[in-house]
């Protein structure tokens, strides 16, 4: 379940929306060490966003444009807002996903995002207990990570789905990992029922991931 995330600056939260608008961004392709970011932002933990915090992603009606919202909606079956979506449980046209999926979906640009170890546990430095240890994932090709979403209500949930080789070492689940390609088919997937083909689809162009241990650095993963 992904609870954190380092969000991109603004400013290029809204050039991404340029060129998915202009049909160029896969052309762009952005690459995290030529981006201008501030100290910290490109390090683990930098910069970070939980959920409850107001992010910039890219909505997709009727053209890619940068809006901003609350990651985590207000749902009657939980105290607590939801933040992770099930992808197989949004393509249920029963679920209470379904509309949003089909109608609603957006793109939340990203340097990484963060899982806990199902197991492992590290020495929190605010609380001093032990807690699952974090790890970070950014893409494996040094790029901009395109994470799938879904909105409504002034409020956006990440999607997640099975998780690769890499992510699969630490968590059971992943935030949906889309390259600049798999990004631009997101949005423009909008309107279109989830069918079993374009979930396929959507899952067989995954942006290819790396992780690190957040904490001490020291564990290295990776897809090759």
């Amino acid at each position: 379940m992904c609870h954190q995330f380092q969000p991109l600056p603004q400013s290029v939260v809204e050039d991404v929306a340029r060129q998915m608008a202009a049909g160029t961004l896969a052309a762009t392709d952005y690459a995290v060490n030529q981006l201008e970011l501030s100290e910290g932002e490109d390090t683990a933990g930098g910069n970070s966003l939980f959920p409850g915090d107001t992010a910039t992603v890219i909505v997709g009606d009727p053209m890619p444009a940068p809006i901003n919202l609350t990651w985590g909606f207000t749902v009657a079956w939980s105290k607590q807002p939801v933040f992770n979506t099930r992808i197989e449980t949004a393509c249920d046209p029963a679920s209470f996903w379904a509309d949003a999926l089909e109608k609603r979906r957006c793109i939340v640009p990203v340097l990484a995002f963060f899982e806990t170890h199902r197991s492992e546990t590290t020495l929190s430095a605010k609380t001093r207990r032990r807690v699952k240890r974090p790890y970070r994932f950014a893409s494996a090709q040094g790029r901009v990570l395109y994470l799938a979403g879904i909105y409504g209500s002034g409020c956006f949930s990440l999607v997640t789905t099975e998780p690769d080789s890499v992510v699969g070492a630490v968590h059971d689940r992943s935030p949906l990992a889309l390259t600049a390609e798999g990004a631009e088919a997101w949005l423009k997937f909008g309107h279109i029922a989830c069918s079993e083909a374009q979930r396929a689809a959507l899952e067989a162009t995954p942006a290819g991931v790396s992780g690190a241990d957040m904490a001490t650095d020291s564990q290295q993963l990776s897809l090759f």
